[in-house]
């Protein structure tokens, strides 16, 4: 693809008829040739002197033609049919701001497209309603990679008001209008643009292509939309800021057998002369353009009502849209419950939810037409496990969400983009929670807003937000005054928050070594990579400060809450209290770091749980009975920490040791308790963090003890969980961690369970239980080979599933064999194989394999160029792949050629922020092993034998 600042299309005009320039030069050599022909008894040698000097005299003027040509291409600037053409460089451009002049506002646009489907082109006109606050004589507005054929600007009379010039800043993919009159402050105008756009098949963004196949192998394509952030412009010339909210009403046209749908509900359908369809839609309600979107497929769907009788559709292709009766179930029940929570009811008379093949991002808020990967709504209860289920639900409650924050309230600028995506992510949740309460989830920052206003003024407040704003704008500010006039608290709400939201990273707050009943708090930035130089460490982390909402609890003295409001204050600690437990099941948002006297103590603690427990569970009798023992765990296990309490332990600790503020022996000492440990989240970071530990140990003899180590810790599960169907949707995942660790470590049982059972699949056509086919596979390509490879590889050709694609895939890049890694690698790019959304899971599924890492590297280094002209605009899904590329350096060595390469290539577009937080990832390893390395050696050979 040609670079974005650089690519301009040329002025249809001027492939219909003559330029000026040209029309000159055409009459200038007329009238030379006039003038030899009335000279015909002029000497032989002045003719060829008068022929050589019109010779020089023509190349002049083709040079003048050729770089007026080359300047018009660099910087077009166009005009409507009666306006003079001026040709401007870059550096006079007239408007120099990036962006949009905010006295100028659209309120309607009225948008007809006519795509010419087979040459991949959009024919369009767009009237656009505008006032403006002050005078002015130009109007400025985006395009982008579009052909404007005419231009017209009108008073709301119909009066004309002539278009002197225009022109193109590339740049910002500015289209600018010089007026011949000024417009005037509170006068309606009229922008009516003829254009030609594009039907992109080779990005995921704007208008664009896909496709899936029929199971006769017929390529059936839909066409869809993706338009955040800056893509609509790319369709139709707009207002493309998030600030320029208008009214959209759509009308577009569908080839014979294709159906349209869009933001609003239809009102009218044509059959036009060619049998193509045209679908004109109902106008929206005010909203930014980022949110326009229209689906042209032959999809079915499934429909459903809410209580409040709105229009519920999931929409698939033919083959999978049966599948999306889980996703419509979900959507039926949260639109009414975010309505009743949000005191807003949900505003559109209908709601369309899209699987479409090939999407960037998981999922898409368009307003009224949410747009998704097909594995973020398609749930096959046959095929897919809980992990799905859960991920479809989260998926599906975020999107719904977001057509109140960022839809019915949108975000004043992009830096704000924190206020739609941050409140989507907390209430992803809450919606989650309504419908599935067994998923427990959680968040992070407003979560812990919530619980130190309150639930009821929380809410109270997020009502009053939405109520005042709806249909408009509005930044952080906005929100902070609405929480503020619902909670009546004596804090200061903005203060509060912009500490958390106006500066980078979050804080470690020390509890230093108790003395005469009391014990210095203090609080830094938590960095993994400390700076090295005392000014930027001071600028870093001695400058920063949040008001941290602190909870905490003590060994003998109950709970306790209040806001730490400066770089170091007194906490009472009395002796009595016995050890001290900073930020109560997890609610805050920053991490704890103690003495090693209060560490200890904690870690005493989580022993002697153990020990309470098995003491009661005698008491009551419960002895060796499985059952009983389960149901007095959930009662009594842990009734210090629960297992939120416990994750944190384990999850700072472990840290702490990144930026050398806590030997690495406090983590691991805690772990020693996790032989007893029977829940996910503990069990969890435990397990991810030893082996992480495991992974950047370099000494052969280390690592084996480790390694039966974490065998060790793992075991009990193993023989208590086996393969027996779970109850809850925590102890399933339980299960299938332990049981993936145990193929790790060469379990028997679990190796002769898989092995059969993939035997029963291959051979007599059986099926995998669903809950265990990657486990099952996982050891069947571990113990043989080369034919599972085989076998796999088939069935990644042959199913339609995306949710087993990925499944398959992931298996195989598990593989040691280096000449199938580096296959499956080419495969990554071909997108004849595999779909352009997937390609980059697939290669980072390689990059983690230690065999596969130096292979992806070295892949990448080689068609770095392919994969950044694919990926350019999609930050998220670049920066993914630059992270998962370099997941196991650990070098100097290999920091330094990460270092020089990106130093070389540092033209990574929307991803280059990605650049310095993978080499602070890099060299927080290497930091690792310098800080910890020793200390794990001495505590591995003292107690692992």
């Amino acid at each position: 693809m040609a670079s974005q600042n650089k690519y301009h299309l040329l002025n249809q005009e001027d492939d219909t008829k003559e330029s000026e320039d040209e029309m000159t030069t055409k009459k200038q050599d007329q009238v030379t040739i006039n003038y030899f022909c009335g000279r015909r008894q002029i000497q032989r040698k002045d003719f060829y002197l008068i022929m050589t000097t019109f010779t020089i005299i023509s190349l002049i003027l083709v040079a003048l033609f050729i770089t007026a040509a080359v300047r018009h291409h660099k910087f077009t600037s166009s005009s409507s049919k009666h306006t003079q053409s001026n040709h401007v460089s870059v550096t006079t451009f007239p408007y120099k701001n990036f962006r949009l002049p905010a006295y100028i506002r659209p309120s309607h646009y009225s948008i007809d497209l006519r795509p010419k489907y087979n040459q991949l082109l959009t024919d369009g006109n767009v009237s656009i309603n505008i006032t403006t606050s002050k005078k002015t004589d130009f109007i400025i507005l985006h395009k982008k990679f579009i052909t404007i054929h005419q231009v017209i600007v009108k008073e709301a009379n119909g009066k004309r008001v002539k278009v002197v010039k225009t022109a193109e800043y590339p740049k910002y993919n500015f289209y600018y209008m010089k007026l011949e009159n000024f417009l005037q402050p509170n006068q309606k105008y009229v922008i009516h643009l003829t254009f030609e756009s594009r039907i992109k098949t080779k990005v995921l963004h704007g208008f664009y292509r896909s496709h899936y196949q029929t199971p006769t192998g017929i390529t059936r394509y839909v066409y869809s939309t993706h338009l955040e952030a800056t893509h609509a412009r790319e369709i139709f010339p707009c207002f493309d800021e998030p600030a320029m909210k208008a009214i959209f009403s759509i009308s577009i046209t569908s080839p014979p057998g294709y159906t349209a749908i869009s933001n609003s509900r239809h009102y009218m359908k044509t059959k036009l002369h060619d049998n193509s369809t045209l679908t004109k839609f109902r106008p929206t309600l005010p909203m930014s353009s980022y949110l326009v979107a229209f689906v042209v497929s032959d999809f079915k769907y499934l429909e459903g009502k809410t209580i409040h009788n709105i229009r519920v559709r999931t929409w698939a292709n033919p083959l999978i849209y049966q599948y999306t009766n889980y996703s419509l179930y979900v959507a039926t029940n949260i639109i009414p419950f975010y309505g009743k929570t949000f005191g807003v009811a949900y505003p559109l008379p209908k709601m369309d939810l899209v699987a479409i093949p090939e999407f960037s991002a998981g999922a898409m808020e368009n307003w009224g037409l949410i747009l998704y990967r097909e594995t973020s709504l398609i749930y096959n209860e046959l095929v897919n496990t809980l992990h799905v289920k859960q991920w479809v639900t989260v998926v599906v409650a975020h999107e719904l969400a977001h057509q109140w924050f960022g839809n019915l309230v949108t975000m004043q600028w992009w830096n704000d983009i924190w206020l739609n995506e941050g409140f989507a992510s907390f209430m992803e949740h809450i919606g989650t929670d309504h419908v599935c309460p067994e998923f427990q989830m959680g968040s992070c920052l407003i979560r812990m807003l919530r619980a130190y206003l309150g639930t009821s003024n929380f809410n109270n407040g997020i009502r009053h937000y939405l109520s005042t704003y709806k249909y408009k704008n509005a930044n952080h500010n906005d929100l902070w005054r609405a929480l503020q006039w619902a909670s009546h608290s004596k804090t200061n709400i903005s203060s509060m928050m912009s500490t958390w939201t106006l500066q980078p990273g979050y804080p470690v707050v020390t509890l230093g070594k108790r003395k005469n009943g009391t014990a210095v708090l203090s609080q830094q930035r938590f960095l993994t990579v400390q700076k090295a130089k005392s000014a930027d460490r001071n600028s870093a982390t001695t400058s920063s400060i949040w008001h941290v909402p602190i909870s905490y609890q003590t060994e003998h003295g109950g709970k306790s809450i209040f806001v730490f409001l400066k770089k170091t204050d007194i906490l009472p600690w009395k002796s009595t209290d016995g050890w001290i437990k900073l930020n109560s099941n997890q609610i805050g948002y920053y991490c704890v770091n103690y003495d090693i006297e209060n560490w200890n103590s904690l870690i005493n603690q989580l022993k002697k749980n153990y020990t309470v427990l098995l003491n009661m569970l005698n008491i009551l009798g419960a002895n060796n009975n499985e059952n009983v023992i389960e149901g007095k765990a959930s009662i009594c296990c842990f009734a210090v920490f629960n297992d939120v309490d416990r994750h944190e332990l384990l999850d700072d600790s472990f840290s702490l040791t990144k930026p050398g503020m806590l030997t690495v022996k406090v983590f691991l000492n805690m772990t020693k308790y996790l032989i007893k440990e029977k829940k996910y989240l503990p069990l969890h970071i435990g397990l991810r963090s030893l082996s992480a530990i495991k992974h950047t140990i370099t000494d052969t003899k280390i690592k084996n003890k480790f390694e039966a180590y974490i065998y060790k810790l793992i075991q009990p599960q193993i023989q208590r969980l086996g393969w027996k169907p779970q109850a809850s949707v925590l102890q399933s995942k339980l299960q299938h961690l332990v049981l993936s660790y145990g193929v790790h470590y060469n379990d028997s049982t679990i190796k002769n369970y898989s092995l059969s059972a993939y035997h029963q699949w291959v051979q007599n056509h059986t099926k995998l239980p669903k809950t265990y086919r990657t486990l099952i596979l996982m050891v069947a390509l571990k113990y043989e080979g080369q034919s599972v490879e085989k076998v796999l590889l088939q069935k990644y050709f042959q199913t339609k599933s995306a949710s087993l694609r990925r499944i398959y895939f992931a298996i195989l890049a598990r593989s040691k064999d280096k000449t199938l890694l580096k296959k499956l690698l080419n495969m990554a790019l071909d997108p004849t194989k595999v779909r352009i959304t997937e390609a980059v899971g697939h290669i980072s599924a390689i990059a983690v394999n230690p065999v596969g890492s130096k292979l992806c590297w070295e892949f990448y280094k080689k068609h770095y160029k392919v994969i950044h002209e694919r990926y350019n605009s999609e930050s998220f899904t670049l920066g993914h792949l630059m992270n998962a590329l370099v997941a196991r350096f650990n070098t100097e060595a290999q920091y330094n050629e990460v270092k020089h390469f990106y130093h070389l290539h540092n033209n990574v577009g929307v991803a280059k922020s990605t650049i310095p937080i993978i080499l602070s990832k890099i060299r927080a390893r290497i930091n690792w092993r310098k800080f910890n390395e020793a200390a794990t050696l001495e505590w591995a050979n003292k107690y692992l034998p």
